[in-house]
């Protein structure tokens, strides 16, 4: 199974944040780059990749039958087409006779030696599989996890892959702007922060501000009400 470049010593994942996606090292040959998701695919289809994710259930549609019943919108004919004729891993859920180089992702290896609790996300399912490959450098690129539902539950799981990453010596590059790995406000120290304070300050502020507006606009409503009366 041809998981990159031969003799290949790092590994990027690819996400599809704009402002880092194209940074990946898709020229240097120390570099497997795997990818996943169709708006990768529309963004660096045509640069060297090596492995592909497409870890949801696979419900492509026709063509000329956009969004047709049973089908995905999103798994376009081009994208369907892409993965048909890729020449390196497709890893899928389960296998798919029209895609020749797909190949079941290893659910139960992965779950029997890490437990269920931090596959959140594509990009979590990829990394704990990178780790497994022992690089010497993991590198995430288009990865910020800073939509509201990405926030919630997948960013803490791919940090928390890559705090095992790092306690295992790999090492962990992320582009300037990527803000995975920004921490907020550590909790009990961080109120020594002077930005903290400041913060806080500010907050109460404006919740004072907030509260007057509040008690104006009621008068402001109960007037009203006695001058239609």
């Amino acid at each position: 199974m041809r998981l990159g470049p031969q003799g290949f010593k790092h590994i990027a994942v690819l996400g599809s944040a704009p402002s880092s996606t194209m940074l990946a090292p898709f020229d240097d040959p120390d570099w497997a780059i795997w990818c996943t998701s169709p708006s990768v695919f529309s963004t660096c289809g045509a640069k060297r990749t090596d492995v592909w994710f497409e870890l949801h259930r696979w419900l492509p549609y026709a063509p000329a039958k956009f969004n047709a019943p049973g089908t995905r919108p999103w798994f376009s004919p081009e994208f369907h087409a892409f993965l048909k004729d890729y020449k390196g891993t497709v890893f899928m859920t389960e296998q798919q006779p029209d895609i020749p180089n797909c190949v079941p992702y290893p659910y139960k290896e992965m779950l029997d030696k890490y437990g269920p609790y931090h596959f959140g996300s594509s990009i979590s399912w990829m990394l704990a599989l990178a780790i497994e490959q022992q690089p010497e450098n993991l590198g995430l690129f288009g990865i910020d996890m800073s939509a509201t539902e990405e926030w919630a539950y997948q960013r803490p799981s791919c940090q928390h892959w890559l705090g095992l990453a790092k306690a295992m010596g790999i090492n962990i590059v992320l582009p300037p702007e990527s803000d995975l790995m920004r921490h907020s406000t550590l909790y009990g120290i961080g109120e020594h922060n002077q930005r903290h304070i400041k913060l806080r300050e500010r907050l109460s502020e404006l919740e004072a501000n907030k509260g007057a507006i509040t008690q104006r606009m009621q008068q402001d409503s109960v007037g009203l009400q006695q001058i239609t009366g």
